[in-house]
């Protein structure tokens, strides 16, 4: 527990400390030293007598990362190589049956349509089965922190 600068009182645990003028103060100090007394008629206040100081932090905390490793490097691009290429064919297939000659019949539409959903069925199944693969890679490779 910590005394306040200002009144003298206990600030408890669960209390927020502040720091006014190199000191810590309670709450109720904080609010009424940092309160503007009265307005002034030409809108602008003269500087207060007990106004903020600015507190540097106490320590900077710095995060230390490990280089990443070759395999990691490799995983890496195998998982996004990996997922460009799948949107490459899937974009590619939707493309192609877009621009195809329309069909003539009923039966050729439904035919059309039920084989475009099954391509691009199995090529989300790819899609999906190598991007967790190459992403587990990718994830168990990284540098420890």
């Amino acid at each position: 527990m910590e005394q306040c600068g200002n009144c003298g009182r206990a600030i408890g645990n669960f209390e927020q400390a502040h720091f006014f003028k190199e000191s810590i103060i309670c709450d109720e100090c904080n609010a009424r030293l940092r309160k503007p007394t009265m307005e002034y008629a030409s809108g602008v206040a003269p500087i207060p007598a007990a106004s903020p100081v600015a507190v540097e932090p106490a320590q900077y905390v710095e995060t230390l990362r490990s280089p990443r490793s070759a395999i990691h490097i490799v995983c890496l691009v195998l998982f996004w190589g990996w997922n460009l290429l799948m949107l490459f064919f899937v974009c590619g297939g939707v493309f192609n049956v877009a621009s195809g000659p329309r069909p003539q019949t009923e039966a050729e539409e439904t035919g059309r349509a039920v084989g475009t959903m099954i391509g691009i069925g199995i090529l989300l199944f790819f899609w999906v089965g190598g991007a967790v693969i190459t992403g587990l890679f990718a994830m168990l490779t990284r540098p420890k922190r």
